[in-house]
């Protein structure tokens, strides 16, 4: 009797705890900052970048995907303001490859906590003035690159968490380089 008293108690106890919370992924917007006026009647984003969906890469299984979140940043930020041609934005690289890395070993290894795999990204787009009527041209280039590790005791939230923080890194460096380049070559 005692031991079903003790088995129901564990059990109610064990029910009573609630599971983790995942993270709120949210799109990074940038729809505060200051629009970005560009020599053009229109803009628009090409999608060239497919990910394979095949280890050693992993941009895939990001909560938000850095294509997804570059495509955002454009819209968010840049603001045709002429009279003809368009800015079209090709994002060519949004790839993250993981690599796995070694443990400590021995007794050492039970006293070190290692990181157990590096995620190393690039993040290219290309700007360019098309189709525009006058002779003006107008052409950018911005490649991202970022790098972050995992610790061994992560879990599957943390590492979601370690994605989607290289997720916002990418696009915040990106932000600032490709509005250097807008500001300075293809202001109206």
């Amino acid at each position: 009797m005692l031991k079903r008293v003790w088995m129901i108690g564990l059990l109610a106890l064990a029910a009573c705890q609630t599971a983790p919370t995942p993270p709120n992924f949210s799109m990074p917007r940038y729809d505060g900052f200051n629009k970005i006026p560009v020599n053009a009647a229109s803009v628009r984003v090409v999608q060239a970048y497919r990910a394979t969906g095949q280890a050693p890469f992993v941009d895939h299984q990001f909560p938000i995907t850095i294509a997804s979140a570059a495509e955002q940043w454009v819209k968010d930020r840049v603001e045709p303001s002429g009279a003809d041609g368009v800015v079209v934005f090709t994002i060519t690289d949004a790839s993250v490859r993981e690599e796995k890395l070694s443990r400590t070993t021995g007794i050492q290894g039970a006293f070190t906590k290692d990181q157990i795999a590096k995620f190393t990204g690039r993040l290219t787009v290309n700007a360019e003035l098309q189709e525009a009527q006058t002779a003006r041209e107008a052409n950018a280039q911005v490649n991202v690159n970022f790098m972050k590790t995992l610790p061994e005791d992560a879990s599957i939230q943390d590492r979601e968490v370690l994605l989607h923080t290289m997720m916002k890194m990418a696009i915040d460096k990106f932000n600032t380089a490709m509005e250097g380049h807008l500001r300075q070559r293809f202001r109206p």
